[in-house]
């Protein structure tokens, strides 16, 4: 039986291994927000999410703007670092690459100055 509490209830140890994307879900969100958010960061449009979870436009932009307040992020590409595993990896990847390629930039400035 469906009730409100099951629903925010985001204590609950539920993996989301069960969901195929292996850890526990952000603290904060309630199960709603988390499925709005983690089909915006796999990419789709509001209106996309909206038609694929049978909800409206309206109530898809305020679980985002409740997921972005939740999360600490500012804008729909951050959400991926914080809800796909891949995207932790190629951020962290990201920076290193940066940070390599400042260090090389660096030693070329040095050696030619």
């Amino acid at each position: 039986m469906w009730s409100v509490e099951k629903e925010r209830d985001v204590g609950v140890p539920e993996t989301r291994g069960e969901r195929g994307l292996g850890a526990l879900p952000p603290v904060g969100l309630s199960r709603a927000e988390l499925r709005v958010a983690e089909l915006a960061a796999r990419g789709r449009t509001n209106r996309q999410i909206a038609h694929e979870l049978f909800l409206t436009v309206s109530t898809v932009e305020q679980h985002l703007t409740s997921s972005y307040r939740k999360l600490g992020v500012k804008r729909r590409a951050d959400l991926s670092v914080h809800l796909l595993p891949d995207a932790k990896a190629e951020a962290r990847a990201d920076t290193r690459a940066d940070a390599r390629a400042d260090a090389k930039a660096g030693a070329r400035a040095d050696a030619a100055g």
